[in-house]
């Protein structure tokens, strides 16, 4: 087991104490936060590119299955940033948590 993995379920931990029920968590090396996983929650990155249409596409997301099932039914309008009213939705890097932080760690 890696530090990171201790720390992702350290953090789920402590958000279930605080009443934030996750189905997972990602540890995101890029940014170095973690990424509890709701399912009312998406996280979103747009490509920097268009694709041949002119439309802006996605080129990451991070949902839970039930949400991505969802959304995968709804695919026509996550192209036009049209999501569902119930979710929350944040363009990475936002909605990330820093563990050591969170977590009152020390680096």
């Amino acid at each position: 087991m890696e530090p990171r993995h201790e720390l992702l379920s350290r953090v789920r931990i402590r958000l279930w104490n605080q009443g934030v029920h996750t189905v997972g968590s990602v540890y995101d090396g890029t940014y170095n936060l973690i990424y509890p996983i709701r399912d009312n929650g998406v996280y979103i990155k747009w490509a920097d590119n268009l694709d041949p249409d002119g439309k802006p596409y996605v080129q990451r997301l991070l949902t839970s299955p039930a949400t991505d099932d969802s959304l995968n039914r709804n695919r026509y309008g996550l192209h036009n940033g049209i999501f569902p009213s119930h979710l929350t939705v944040y363009e990475f890097p936002d909605g990330g948590i820093d563990p050591y932080n969170f977590l009152y760690l020390p680096r």
